[in-house]
């Protein structure tokens, strides 16, 4: 069995889907590279070689299924990629509500899941814009 791996580095925070705030990611980076963003991140390989390849931009991964976030997470803390971070979290939700405007600069999508069932049309990432559910609002009036 092999030693834990310190993901911390490499991890971002879940942003809750009550709450009205975004990522920052030139901050959260500490630098103004050009950002891409990957959803669906699989096992992380396109992710972290061009991590690996381009250390000039950063790179964030976004995988919905836990064990793969951490497979991927790990393997990027033992590169010690600092332009690199995986989040734990629904793609759709993240480029809805928590992706500042104009956060990123090149969209990466690869071999999204199909749902191909009729019922699952709502968890499909690509659809037509009247099925996307309006985002939560949450008011502090009356509070």
């Amino acid at each position: 069995m092999s030693a834990p791996v310190d993901i911390s580095p490499v991890t971002l925070e879940q942003i809750p889907v009550n709450q009205d705030r975004r990522y920052h990611l030139r901050e959260i980076f500490g630098n103004d590279h050009p950002i891409e963003l990957e959803l669906g991140i699989g096992k992380g390989r396109f992710l972290i070689q061009s991590a690996e390849a381009h250390p000039e931009r950063n790179w964030v991964g976004v995988e919905w299924a836990s064990r793969y976030y951490r497979l991927v997470a790990e393997r990027a803390a033992k590169r010690g990629l600092a332009n690199l971070r995986v989040l734990r979290d629904d793609a759709a939700h993240v480029v809805r509500d928590t992706i500042e405007d104009a956060g990123i600069d090149v969209l990466h999508v690869y071999f999204p899941d199909p749902w191909p069932k009729a019922r699952h049309n709502k968890r499909r990432l690509i659809q037509p814009p009247s099925r996307v559910r309006p985002r939560a609002s949450w008011s502090t009036a009356g509070a």
